[in-house]
């Protein structure tokens, strides 16, 4: 069964290079893009999502209220903060804020594949 996901990054770069290796590496995934929070919550209006891939700082809406909103309105999607910011981040405060997990910039690949796995199986 494919899992479907949405990334949300206003790096466009970075967003087409996840999504190509996600499913590139996976074939059981369908992954989306978003280039803003705002498109993000829209595009949750018309299609289901089992995973939420955000950046923290967007210009719109940033990445921490874009998670809460996201568990307010659709508890079942996981998600994951992806941030260049990770030692400014209080765990515990992204943990309350419903953040399932989350990964620095810049990442390998194999890490955020891992981090992917978890978030979808709970292993």
């Amino acid at each position: 069964m494919s899992k479907h996901i949405l990334i949300v990054d206003d790096e466009v770069s970075l967003a087409f290079f996840l999504r190509e290796n996600l499913i590139v590496l996976n074939n059981q995934y369908e992954v989306d893009m978003a280039h803003s929070g705002k498109e993000a919550l829209e595009k949750l209006i018309w299609q289901p999502f089992d995973l939420l891939i955000t950046d923290l700082r967007m210009p719109d809406v940033d990445g921490l209220t874009l998670i809460e909103e996201v568990q307010a309105r659709y508890p079942h999607v996981r998600t994951i903060l992806m941030t260049a910011y990770g030692d400014t981040l209080n765990e515990a405060a992204l943990r309350s804020s419903g953040v399932n997990h989350y990964i620095a910039k810049p990442f390998q690949m194999e890490d955020m594949l891992d981090i992917v796995h978890e978030a979808l199986t709970g292993e």
